[in-house]
């Protein structure tokens, strides 16, 4: 039985900062088929020098990354377009600040239209279209 393809999309504006941790959470994944797309708001700072230095490094692992720099109309602009670039039948939002194991995704591989919680993030997740499931995460503190 082949397995899923899972896309991740990251939607970053001037992430110089963070972006690396980031695109380092997901060559760090081992599950595989991984689809990779950026998409970047066309920021002015070092976003992009980062970026770039570490494609080939996706290329390496057999990770297929997709980048987009231009300007869009805000975060829910720049996952939509993220969304209509994936592949997979399973997309993840992993935006610049947040960084989490795949293992989320694993999980919802098995268990779709539910809630998951692991550790200190939530996935939920949905039907998007006929054969595109969405998985959106969120960084929860324990207080």
């Amino acid at each position: 039985m082949s397995k899923e393809l899972i896309t991740v999309v990251t939607v970053c504006f001037n992430a110089g900062q963070t972006i690396a941790k980031t695109m380092q959470s997901v060559l760090n994944q081992t599950y595989r088929p991984l689809e990779y797309i950026l998409v970047d708001g066309k920021s002015t700072d070092n976003t992009l020098n980062i970026i770039y230095e570490l494609e080939p490094l996706f290329h390496e692992k057999g990770i297929a990354v997709r980048i987009v720099s231009e300007k869009d109309k805000g975060i829910f602009d720049a996952m939509n377009k993220g969304v209509k670039l994936a592949n997979g039948r399973w997309v993840n939002f992993m935006n610049e600040i947040l960084i989490i194991c795949l293992k989320i995704m694993q999980d919802c591989l098995l268990f779709p239209f539910s809630t998951y919680i692991t550790g200190t993030f939530t996935a939920k997740v949905w039907k998007y279209s006929h054969d595109v499931y969405i998985a959106d995460t969120c960084y929860t503190p324990y207080i």
